[in-house]
């Protein structure tokens, strides 16, 4: 596990997204034509402490109707060595209700 105490401060940052575009969709609604999804997380850690975060965004667009969906999400952790076995932690999840 991440952030035992006496580990030394330390970062990440990660950054990730994908494309999704088609020329022949078939005739069912499920099928976008374009598509993309961008995420995101970062990461701290240090003396006995842990902090994670996430999140993403999503949109798809479908051939035939004028509407996009889309979407978002997030989420966090956060924990805290109390002894060499313990480590209660906190976590916060959001998701969005979406938008079409």
């Amino acid at each position: 596990m991440l952030g035992r105490k006496g580990t030394d401060f330390g970062m990440l940052l990660g950054l990730g997204g994908g494309f999704l575009s088609r020329s022949k969709v078939a005739d069912l609604l499920a099928n976008a034509e374009k598509a993309y999804q961008i995420n995101l997380d970062y990461s701290i850690v240090g003396n006995g402490f842990h902090f994670y975060a996430h999140g993403s965004f999503t949109n798809r667009s479908f051939k035939g109707i004028a509407e996009q969906v889309r979407g978002s999400d997030f989420y966090s952790t956060f924990g805290y060595w109390l002894n060499e076995y313990i480590f209660p932690y906190a976590r916060f999840d959001y998701v969005s209700k979406g938008k079409t």
